[in-house]
């Protein structure tokens, strides 16, 4: 789901993530999706701050010098905000009966959100574009994974 605006280039994608069960590198039994959490977990973060300076391991995404923002989060299931509002007096004359819970939504399986912001160039240090086709993001956002392979292969490919 790719967007463009004002030179940056918004990514947003869903990924569900395979139910069951594997044998973890310490040869305990997971599941996938713990897994995944353990993986997201060890990813370092940008050197941004003091306390992530020490650490001396730059994020792969912090390498592109065209990332703003990446962001992994796993969805587990829908959230349930309450019922819908309804009108107290339809609904004591129709229904449903308000004592009856709402089935709440649910997600078919858990999921990885991978969401990016960057700039909506090929190359860097490129001048921020007005307006971009179709294709021309598509090659921006491919040229952005490319740069992203190239500066930390061993991460991505991991």
């Amino acid at each position: 789901m790719p967007n463009f605006d004002a030179g940056s280039y918004f990514l947003t994608t869903l990924a569900p993530i395979r139910k069951g069960a594997t044998v973890d590198l310490d040869g305990s039994t997971v599941s996938f999706q713990q897994r995944l959490a353990i993986t997201l977990a060890t990813l370092p973060t940008a050197l941004q701050s003091p306390a992530t300076e020490k650490t001396g391991v730059q994020s792969p995404f912090a390498r592109s010098l065209r990332t703003h923002l990446c962001r992994f989060a796993i969805i587990d299931d829908a959230v349930y905000n309450g019922r819908p509002p309804r009108n107290p007096v339809l609904t004591s004359l129709f229904g449903p009966d308000p004592i009856i819970a709402d089935e709440p939504d649910r997600l078919n399986a858990a999921y990885l959100m991978f969401t990016a912001e960057i700039d909506a160039v090929t190359q860097d240090g490129a001048p921020l574009p007005a307006t971009l086709s179709p294709s021309e993001q598509d090659a921006v956002r491919d040229a952005w994974a490319r740069d992203i392979w190239d500066k930390a292969p061993d991460e991505v490919a991991a």
